[in-house]
């Protein structure tokens, strides 16, 4: 038996079990998110950290724990928390791989911009076909990972491998990096980190850091242009290079005769990664350089890894747009998908 048969008969065996098992859309996203966790922490998932994820009391939580413990997809001891079994695991795989799937259709074949996909896949993943699914697959030649950088389970749902990444915020004064994956929650921080040039793949030189204040950073390695990162303000705003020696920074405001452009916090549960394209980068903006001022939390949802790392890195899925995926699992690391 081939390869490729095995994986559809493996394929076709998830489905047959989710049908079997009659979940609902929000099982599917309780075992997705509880991978995610599960993922991030390598410990058992608690029932604060899934309530604050999915935006649902305890309670409620608890609730579902019990239903998916009695259907042998998690195991679960009160108190300390719930872990996937193997049967969960393989589920949770499926549903993430038809989400990061439709995410990269959505952005290489239909224009839709990378801050748009992530809700879009979010209604979608639970209702398509498996012979929908591997034929995204086939036109999108099976992409390793999705537009903000997360990576795509193959069609056997292995289980998800990621290189080393860890946050921009925690990078040190003279780090030479590169941005692997962004997360994908929130779409004002997404349109932000766009018209920065922040997107998966981008070098990044720290050129500064100060306390409880900003992280500057050059795109491209190149001193010249840089981004401020805010650690604490929750604001982002974008000041041209003309106009950097003008510009204000503080915990809580900065000034510019720039436009200032706003991304609301993130979740601290969701963290995944990012990786800038100077060419992308150039391409849309007036200027070769700027310098772009972040929170803290937006600083860390960059995740990036040493640039002379050996360790290898999935290609960033090209997209039809001009300024150019990936989850981050946001281990998206695993990411929201």
């Amino acid at each position: 038996m081939s390869v490729t048969t095995i994986d559809f008969c493996r394929h076709s065996f998830i489905f047959d079990l989710s049908k079997s098992l009659m979940l609902s859309d929000a099982m599917e996203d309780y075992l997705k998110s509880i991978y995610r966790l599960q993922a991030q922490s390598g410990t058992p998932v608690s029932t604060s950290a899934v309530a604050t994820t999915l935006e649902k009391t305890p309670a409620t939580v608890t609730s579902m724990f019990e239903t998916l413990t009695d259907r042998g997809l998690l195991v679960y001891e009160k108190y300390k928390g719930v872990e996937l079994t193997t049967e969960g695991e393989t589920v949770a795989l499926a549903v993430i791989r038809r989400h990061r799937l439709l995410e990269s259709y959505l952005a290489d074949q239909l224009g839709y911009e990378w801050s748009e996909v992530h809700g879009e896949a979010d209604a979608l993943e639970h209702h398509i076909s498996e012979i929908f699914e591997r034929r995204v697959a086939e036109a999108l030649d099976d992409p390793q990972v999705d537009p903000h950088g997360d990576p795509i389970p193959t069609a056997d749902l292995t289980p998800l491998s990621d290189t080393a990444s860890g946050p921009l915020s925690a990078c040190e004064e003279g780090a030479n990096v590169v941005v692997v994956r962004v997360r994908d929650r929130d779409p004002a921080e997404l349109e932000y980190l766009d018209r920065a040039g922040i997107r998966p793949g981008t070098e990044l030189t720290v050129v500064d850091v100060a306390p409880f204040g900003m992280i500057t950073v050059a795109i491209g390695g190149d001193n010249v242009g840089s981004d401020e990162i805010d650690r604490g303000n929750p604001s982002v705003q974008v000041v041209s290079e003309s106009n950097v020696s003008t510009a204000t920074h503080s915990a809580g405001t900065e000034t510019s005769s720039t436009d200032q452009h706003t991304a609301s916090d993130g979740d601290a549960d969701s963290l995944t990664s990012t990786v800038v394209s100077q060419s992308d980068y150039r391409a849309n903006n007036t200027t070769e350089s700027s310098t772009q001022s972040l929170p803290d939390d937006v600083a860390e949802s960059v995740r990036i890894r040493p640039l002379d790392s050996t360790a290898e890195t999935t290609t960033m899925h090209p997209q039809t747009e001009t300024h150019d995926q990936g989850d981050n699992i946001d281990a998206d690391e695993v990411s929201d998908a």
